[in-house]
C-alpha cells in the first residue's frame, strides 16, 4: 500500500500521469512522458520504424523509432524527446553523432545510473569548422533534444503489468 501511495505521489508531484510515461527498464524511474516525444528524423538512420502508443486521454501517437549502427557495429534504436528525467555526464563530442551537425553527450537514469541515451545539441559555427575528432566545448542548447535508447525504457503500464501482488490468505 505504501509503494502505491509513493507512486501516486511521484506522479502528482511531477505534474503528469504515470499512464503517459516511460520508465527505466532497470529501476522503474520515470524517464519521459509521451507528450514530450517528438519526431526528429536523421539522415544517418539506417532504418525508420513507427511505433503507435496510447497517449493522454486514450489518444494514439505515432513515435518515430530510428535504427542506427554505432562504431562497434551494434544496432541501436532511438526515440527523440524534448525533455527527459536524466543527467548528463561527460564531454560533448562531435565525432560519430547520429544527428548531423549535433554534438552528443551520454545521459543516465537519475536513480540507478543506467546509460539511457544521449543529449544532442546543435554545434556552433566555430565548432562546424573544427576537426571532427576534437571535443567541442562551446555549445548552445537551442533546439537541443534527447535520443533515448528504446531498449532501455518501457511504458509505465507495461512495467506495472509485471508487478505480482501478494494475495492475502
Amino acid at each position: 500500500m505504501l509503494i502505491l501511495f509513493l507512486l501516486l505521489l511521484e506522479c502528482s508531484v511531477k505534474l503528469f500521469s504515470c499512464e503517459d510515461s516511460y520508465v527505466c527498464r532497470q529501476c522503474g524511474n520515470i524517464v519521459l512522458t509521451i507528450p514530450s516525444i517528438f519526431n526528429k528524423p536523421s539522415i544517418i538512420a539506417k532504418e525508420i520504424l513507427n511505433e503507435k502508443v496510447l497517449g493522454p486521454n486514450q489518444t494514439t501517437k505515432n513515435i518515430l523509432v530510428q535504427k542506427f549502427i554505432n562504431p562497434e557495429n551494434i544496432p541501436l534504436y532511438l526515440i527523440s524527446t524534448k525533455t527527459a528525467n536524466v543527467f548528463e555526464f561527460g564531454k560533448k563530442i562531435v565525432k560519430d553523432s547520429f544527428y548531423k551537425d549535433f554534438t552528443h553527450v551520454p545521459v543516465f537514469c537519475k536513480k540507478c545510473r543506467k546509460h539511457l541515451g544521449w543529449l544532442y545539441e546543435p554545434r556552433q559555427s566555430a565548432c562546424l569548422k573544427s576537426d571532427p575528432e576534437e571535443m567541442c566545448h562551446e555549445l548552445y542548447d537551442k533546439n537541443a533534444f534527447y535520443g533515448i535508447l528504446r531498449s532501455e525504457i518501457c511504458s509505465r503500464n507495461y512495467a506495472d503489468s509485471l508487478i505480482i501482488y501478494r494475495q492475502h490468505l
